[in-house]
């Protein structure tokens, strides 16, 4: 079981992945720039990329679990760089 974040403010909610697992499931070309990315790490938007992450995993027979941070106002994920696959 792989132990992952996900941070989240009033408005909306990222899962924090290290970029090692996402170019080990091979799903950096299908994340957004909705998503975030910083420090070695994707921040996957809740909506959509973090549902192509959790499909990507359960393809490959991985589990993860999260812990949740929650935050009053905006996340500092919101200032990071939007994702690209390069």
């Amino acid at each position: 079981m792989i132990k992952l974040h996900s941070k989240h403010d009033v408005a909306h909610g990222w899962l924090q992945v290290p970029m090692k697992l996402i170019n080990r499931l091979n799903i950096a070309d299908k994340i957004s720039t909705f998503s975030y990315k910083a420090g070695g790490y994707a921040f996957l938007e809740e909506d959509c990329d973090w549902e192509t992450f959790h499909r990507a995993m359960e393809q490959k027979g991985l589990t993860y679990s999260v812990e949740p941070e929650i935050v009053d106002g905006e996340s500092i994920v919101r200032s990071y760089a939007s994702f690209t696959s390069n």
